[in-house]
């Protein structure tokens, strides 16, 4: 019988993690870069080596997309410059396009400021608000939380045993707004599900108790369809010790702001309107890389001047038979559906840059996909007068940041993506021109 020969235990395991170790370094370094934002594709071994390469980047699996989007991480706490009462809470039930939602915000962040209550962060929505979308996608959320106290609603549901004590309306609402929010929060709000009302029918304070809510503010008899209570009497108005609160108001909840200066620079507890109204927009801006993207398009694609231009009147959305029968937007539908319409907007806005802004020579325009073929006829006709201004879209944004940015359009959803980068590089624009009524 042969002799069994010596097996050392020790050799054989070194052995096999060195073969493992090279199997996987030669994997790992022969992979190559998986964005093209650091430019062409190379290996991480030629990376590596690279004294112009980042070796962090190289050595880890990272995109310039890889926290865009990313739902907020509530584990970890922030200090926040405005410390509001972390026993009553506020949630702003914000609607309709994103634009509306982010000015909905804005007035969650006055009144929660006001009234020193911990701001609850909103799900976003979708345009047509059938699903959401996070909202990390929408706004910058560590710097919200970074500047006034914020919790989350998953955190606001299990403080509050699944269920609000009270409405803050700033305006009339719809009956579907309160089923809105219970949807979206997973809380109980109508106590009542007997009242039964027209969903046209606009409902104000005292009509919440058939419903069996407690809402405020009390004895209030508007003269008109808005509730403009004055900011001064915002802490008389909703005195109460009711710990959960939800905000359901449509756009038109407080005065006016255009003439406010956007940057005041000044945070405290007793800020003046204009200074409580500049942090409300500071803190409901897009996110960093939107805006990156954005000023990408604008220094390379769109240089120099330029003047946007927001054309709003689709027929599926804005121009339905519902919108146009009030008096605010009669006007304006019959205007657009007349055939000469897009001829008559051609004239009017070259006249008016030829007279008042003859030194710029692009326009981008930010309009629905379903706007098309009047967008189309309207730059032909205006072509004629004026054949030197450019015309850009969002379809030469997308041919622009594709490549570069691919991975972020692959993460969020790509309506709302279109949506943030349209108002973003309308901000940047010398000269804004927005649709009316709108």
């Amino acid at each position: 019988m042969k002799p069994v020969p010596y097996f050392n235990k020790k050799l054989f395991y070194l052995i096999c993690g060195l073969s493992t170790l090279v199997y996987f370094l030669k994997w790992n370094f022969q992979s190559t870069y998986p964005t093209p934002l650091y430019g062409a594709k190379k290996s991480y071994v030629s990376a590596a080596l690279s004294r112009s390469y980042d070796v962090t980047r190289a050595t880890i699996r990272h995109t310039p997309c890889e926290e865009f989007g990313e739902p907020p991480n509530w584990s970890k706490k922030f200090k926040p410059l405005l410390k509001m009462d972390e026993t009553k809470y506020l949630y702003p039930q914000i609607l309709e396009g994103l634009g509306n939602q982010l000015i909905g915000l804005q007035l969650g962040i006055q009144m929660a400021v006001r009234l020193n209550r911990t701001l609850v962060l909103p799900a976003f929505m979708v345009h047509n608000n059938t699903k959401s979308i996070p909202t990390s996608q929408v706004i910058d959320v560590t710097k919200l939380r970074k500047s006034i106290s914020v919790i989350s609603v998953s955190e606001l549901k299990q403080s509050c045993r699944g269920k609000f004590d009270a409405v803050f309306l700033l305006s009339h609402i719809w009956p579907f707004y309160l089923k809105t929010a219970e949807h979206y929060t997973e809380m109980k709000l109508i106590r009542n599900y007997t009242a039964r009302l027209d969903e046209d029918h606009r409902l104000f304070p005292a009509d919440l108790a058939a419903f069996g809510i407690n809402a405020y503010p009390k004895n209030f008899k508007p003269k008109s369809r808005v509730l403009i209570t004055p900011r001064s009497e915002i802490k008389q108005r909703f005195a109460t010790d009711d710990k959960c609160v939800v905000l359901l108001t449509n756009i038109f909840g407080f005065p006016r702001m255009d003439d406010f200066p956007r940057d005041h620079g000044a945070v405290g507890y007793n800020m003046s309107d204009e200074q409580l109204y500049s942090l409300s927009y500071k803190l409901s801006r897009r996110p960093p890389m939107v805006d990156k993207m954005a000023k990408e398009f604008v220094s390379k694609t769109l240089g120099g001047n330029f003047v946007s231009l927001h054309f709003r009147y689709d027929e599926g959305d804005w121009m339905t038979d519902h919108r146009c029968k009030y008096p605010a937007k009669t006007k304006t539908c019959e205007m657009v559906r007349k055939k000469n319409a897009s001829l008559t907007m051609a004239t009017k806005m070259s006249h008016f840059l030829k007279v008042k802004h003859h030194g710029i020579n692009k326009v981008y325009i930010a309009h629905p996909p379903t706007n098309a073929h009047f967008i189309t006829q309207f730059k032909a006709y205006f072509k004629r007068k004026r054949p030197k201004i450019e015309f850009f879209n969002s379809s030469d944004l997308v041919r622009a940041l594709k490549s570069k940015f691919h991975d972020c359009f692959h993460k969020v959803d790509f309506g709302t993506a279109m949506s943030m980068l349209d108002m973003e590089v309308c901000t940047k624009s010398d000269l804004f021109i927005y649709s009316v009524a709108s």
